[in-house]
């Protein structure tokens, strides 16, 4: 497990990287839309999600394409596994926040704990942070709802996977758009 974080630390450190862009992004993005406009809210919640995908497809296609590289010279293991592995590492923050959100709800309501109310403000306020480009996402589909945060990053990280997975068998999206490929003929002399 350690070895997996050491020869990847370059490539989590891009994913949170770009978590935390995002997430700034968002919050500079939904102060910017009244609370009383849902449909505006959901469009750049979405667009902010769909940005966040993109950040992370372009980094994980570039791994998945150079692990490519890597294992066809027979340097390296061939694992298609890999980006879903990294998805899921990288998302270790947004698990243990949502967690600690939905733990500290379920104590607070149904058992009565009531210390357990601080640890669910504390642990929302960083969530509503750090997952800010879901805020409006879960607003529109469940209210205030704590336990949809456990399942708001699982789509990313199934993208993740889809971008390394393509990263790996080589497949572009431009790919698609620039035609049938033409070999150029060699004059000989």
């Amino acid at each position: 497990m350690l070895n997996f974080f050491r020869d990847n630390s370059r490539i989590l450190s891009k994913l949170l990287s770009n978590q935390f862009g995002a997430a700034f992004f968002s919050v500079m993005m939904l102060l910017a839309i009244p609370d009383t406009s849902a449909t505006l809210g959901l469009v750049v919640g979405i667009f902010c999600v769909l940005f966040l995908a993109f950040l992370n497809h372009v980094v994980l296609w570039e791994d998945g394409a150079s692990c490519r590289i890597r294992a066809d010279a027979g340097r390296e293991k061939y694992n298609p596994l890999k980006g879903l592995y990294l998805m899921l590492t990288a998302s270790i923050p947004n698990f243990v926040l949502a967690i600690l959100c939905a733990l500290g709800a379920f104590l607070s309501t149904e058992i009565g704990w009531g210390w357990t109310a601080a640890l669910y403000k504390f642990s929302n306020v960083l969530l509503r942070f750090w997952e800010a480009m879901y805020v409006r996402i879960l607003q529109a589909i469940g209210g205030s709802n704590p336990y949809l945060w456990l399942v708001a990053p699982v789509p990313l990280i199934l993208l993740g996977f889809i971008s390394y997975w393509l990263g790996l068998a080589n497949c572009r999206a431009a790919g698609v758009f620039s035609g049938p490929k033409t070999e150029k003929v060699k004059k000989k002399r």
